[in-house]
């Protein structure tokens, strides 16, 4: 009991925490007149905040609740923080752009907040086996992913960002990181899905 008070209280924090950041991210990009992220951020502060308020009902613990929020302030970052010049968004590291990056982690988060929300049909004595598991996980994160290229397609039509966003190639490449991040997150929730640490650590049952 006192371990989950002190989580609450962790979650509490970070909630507030993440809505401060994402705020400052909100005011640079009204700063910089940047129509697409003020866009995203806006979606992205009351996404924070439902994410808390459903994140019982959801059994989003800690661990998962820490990846929510670091894809959420990759992708709020990625319009409004300039390094030598750049922004974060056109960066590339070796071959992968930063928004290659944060499609590929963002999936593979959603990957296991699926996995929170539909594990108790996995359990031990469970007849659906790993493949099944694995589609399921892999399937649901992709569609996910779909949905959030919708969203950005919104922001084209209504802002009219397609030059910032990119053209079809751009999008994609968007859905090839999204289903290699579900993969991978697939993937490893598949392995260690009924090791004891993982169960203790993920789902905190």
């Amino acid at each position: 009991m006192v371990k989950k008070v002190g989580d609450e209280k962790q979650i509490k924090f970070f909630t507030i925490l993440i809505v401060v950041l994402l705020m400052i991210f909100l005011a640079v990009a009204i700063v910089l007149k940047n129509k697409e992220f003020i866009y995203y951020d806006a979606i992205l502060l009351p996404l924070v905040l439902l994410v808390y308020v459903l994140h019982r009902k959801l059994r989003l613990h800690l661990p998962i609740l820490g990846l929510i929020w670091f894809v959420f302030l990759m992708h709020a970052a990625a319009g409004v923080m300039f390094f030598q010049g750049m922004r974060l968004y056109d960066m590339v590291f070796w071959i992968f752009k930063y928004d290659n990056i944060v499609h590929f982690f963002g999936i593979f988060t959603v990957a296991f907040v699926v996995y929170n929300l539909i594990h108790t049909r996995f359990s031990d004595r469970c007849n659906l086996g790993n493949l099944y598991l694995f589609l399921i996980l892999s399937l649901m994160a992709m569609g996910f992913g779909t949905l959030i290229e919708l969203v950005e397609l919104i922001g084209v039509i209504w802002l009219d960002a397609g030059a910032g966003v990119g053209d079809y190639m751009n999008n994609a490449i968007d859905l090839f990181y999204n289903a290699l991040g579900a993969i991978v997150g697939a993937g490893i929730i598949t392995y260690y899905h009924n090791r004891k640490y993982f169960k203790k650590n993920i789902l905190k049952d």
